[in-house]
């Protein structure tokens, strides 16, 4: 009973630390492989505005249109098929003068992000919004800002936004296929460690148990791991000690009770003859 309960105990407590561990594990991934993916839309965003850039550098050189009605349509066109759902652009004097696709992103956002970048003269990455999600919120769009050279000087700024909602869907399709996995390798690993540690202790354990209560006092030293040299080697070795001190004790009480008893023998056997005179000794007063 009792290595049955420890096994039960063994079983729940190793399942659930492999499981805990590879769970903290897989959310870690899931970080890391998010920030990749993000890394790589980013990467694709600059590689858009610098398309953008050098359009707008042959576009508008006569320094009044900022873009033509042809770059206009490409750059829709193009966004669209990047994945990126909106794009805002500035003039150089913080002017709203174009902006498509739709967002529920307050369009002041991505103005206030692009006017940003065009002070501070650099690239502005920024995450805006928030999604529910099974363990935390996350975020919902990525936003890329920044200012439209030629040279030196800055012509115009833009903001990009990509949507993060597919980012998140994949990550959500490969999860189900790897907590599959993760049952999966829980149940192999948790069946390995229960076998190896049953081997090692439960089963030790329990012949010691059957040891201890089935003893009677005439068997042979008992050790669990003839060759080896470990704790349950060490534990049989002291238990056949005890034992043999029980022994011990139990054959000197024995014969301490066989001495009492002989000696309250010859006790009563001193009555008797005490008796037997004093019948006598009253026999010879009557007579």
């Amino acid at each position: 009973m009792f290595t049955s309960k420890l096994k039960i105990y063994f079983i729940i407590n190793i399942a659930f630390l492999l499981l805990a561990g590879m769970i903290l594990t897989d959310l870690i991934l899931i970080n890391i492989n998010h920030k990749a993916i993000c890394d790589l839309e980013i990467s694709r965003g600059h590689l858009f505005i610098s398309f953008v850039e050098e359009k707008l550098k042959n576009s508008s050189r006569d320094g009044k249109v900022l873009m033509t009605d042809d770059c206009k349509y490409l750059l829709r066109k193009i966004t669209h098929k990047t994945g990126f759902s909106c794009a805002l652009f500035l003039d150089k004097n913080f002017g709203k003068k174009y902006m498509f696709g739709m967002t529920d992103l307050p369009e002041t956002k991505l103005f206030m992000l692009a006017k940003k970048a065009m002070m501070s003269g650099t690239s502005l990455t920024s995450f805006e919004g928030l999604r529910k999600s099974f363990f935390w919120p996350q975020k919902k769009y990525l936003v890329i800002s920044s200012p439209l050279r030629d040279g030196k000087q800055i012509l115009a700024g833009i903001s990009i936004l990509f949507p993060l909602k597919k980012t998140y869907q994949s990550t959500i399709q490969s999860q189900k296929i790897l907590f599959s996995y993760i049952l999966i390798n829980t149940f192999a690993l948790t069946f390995i460690g229960v076998r190896r540690f049953s081997k090692i202790t439960i089963k030790p354990l329990h012949r010691l148990l059957k040891r201890a209560e089935e003893f009677d006092g005439t068997d042979d030293p008992f050790s669990l791991y003839e060759k080896d040299t470990n704790e349950f080697n060490n534990l049989s070795v002291s238990l056949n000690r005890m034992l043999k001190r029980i022994s011990k004790d139990k054959k000197d009480l024995k014969k301490t009770v066989d001495a009492l008893k002989e000696a309250n023998a010859d006790l009563k056997n001193a009555q008797k003859k005490i008796v037997q005179m004093e019948k006598l000794a009253s026999i010879g007063r009557l007579s």
